[in-house]
């Protein structure tokens, strides 16, 4: 009784760390994506006025 217990805890901690690493993979995903346009935007908007002078 107590083993099968333990064993339905540890599936669960199981299948809660597996939705949380695809979460972070996401979230991370995405944070490079913004990363790349924020860092794009910016590298445009310093040299918009070096072209403009």
């Amino acid at each position: 009784m107590a083993g099968k217990r333990q064993c339905e805890a540890i599936t669960r901690r199981k299948r809660a760390f597996t939705r949380y690493g695809e979460a972070s993979q996401i979230l991370s995903g995405s944070v490079q994506k913004y990363t790349v346009i924020a860092f794009f935007f910016v590298a445009a908007a310093a040299y918009s006025p070096a072209v403009a002078s």
